[in-house]
């Protein structure tokens, strides 16, 4: 099964609300983007955030860099 992410920036200091509709996420394994996988959310079983090399294209993300990393989550919710 492939997993799905979605690519979102932080910004030191500053508190932000993101939405992150399921159908806008991509699917990948090891690294390697999916064509034409469709995320059935009945099937989720877990989520995470990760802070990646590269983005959801398989590019460099120009906002990688050495720690330290922080995110703090208030909330999250499923619509």
């Amino acid at each position: 099964a492939p997993s799905w992410g979605r690519d979102f920036n932080t910004e030191p200091g500053n508190v932000r609300t993101w939405r992150l509709p399921l159908q806008n996420f991509t699917a990948t394994r090891r690294g390697q983007k999916i064509e034409g996988a469709t995320l059935d959310p009945s099937k989720v079983t877990g989520i995470g955030v990760g802070h990646s090399l590269y983005d959801m294209q398989g590019n460099p993300n120009p906002h990688f860099g050495d720690g330290p990393f922080k995110i703090t989550i208030h909330e999250l919710r499923v619509v």
